[in-house]
């Protein structure tokens, strides 16, 4: 019994580990399963993401300590303890790219996308034209793209940085991708200078 004891803990340790950072938990089934399942449908039905702005002195490269109280009994915390902060602020590059792997969209600046295909029979490949709008953003402008196939890989990606626009509101961008048809993920980032990132699929 004791074997078997260690053996489910072995087994078990990644998951407990990929749980933790994710942020989730591992609920343990006997039976149907329901309750599991009721506590997941409870969980997802409302939810609250916190982040925070470090300061200057929290650049330093180091780990720091997190902590995360609510005041409401009977609510559950799901909260990093450790985080560590570059300690320099991150390119438009890494934004971009952390904006196009992200499964989440950047709600930071407004962007509008329009996609358009046109088919080279002679090649036999397919011509992506991308027309996109951001508004409300702080010059110059970095905007990156990139088409994913059904399977997540990358069949074409580009990012344009310097992106200066006229003087009104909104920034136009246009560009374009030459792939292989086949049904693609389109997916689109933008970052101003003061680092408010958007995007939109």
């Amino acid at each position: 019994a004791i074997a078997t004891m260690e053996d489910r803990e072995v087994e078990s340790a990644g998951l407990y580990d990929l749980a933790t950072q994710a942020r989730g938990a591992v609920l343990r089934v006997i039976g149907s399963g329901e309750t599991a399942f009721q506590r997941i449908a409870r969980e997802m039905m409302g939810y609250y993401l916190l982040g925070f702005e470090p300061e200057a002195g929290d650049r330093d490269g180091g780990s720091h300590d997190i902590k995360v109280a609510v005041s409401r009994s009977k609510a559950t915390v799901r909260a990093r303890g450790l985080l560590s902060i570059p300690a320099a602020p991150p390119t438009p590059k890494e934004l971009l790219a952390a904006a196009l792997r992200s499964p989440l969209v950047d709600r930071g600046l407004p962007v509008r996308l329009a996609a358009y295909t046109l088919t080279d029979a002679a090649a036999g490949k397919v011509r992506v034209l991308m027309a996109a709008r951001v508004g409300g953003s702080t010059r110059p402008l970095s905007v990156a793209f990139a088409l994913a196939d059904a399977a997540g890989k990358v069949a074409a990606s580009r990012a344009y940085e310097g992106i200066a626009g006229g003087e009104g509101e909104w920034v136009e961008f246009t560009a374009e991708a030459v792939v292989d048809p086949a049904a693609y993920n389109l997916r689109l980032a933008a970052v101003d200078a003061g680092g408010r990132r958007g995007s939109v699929e």
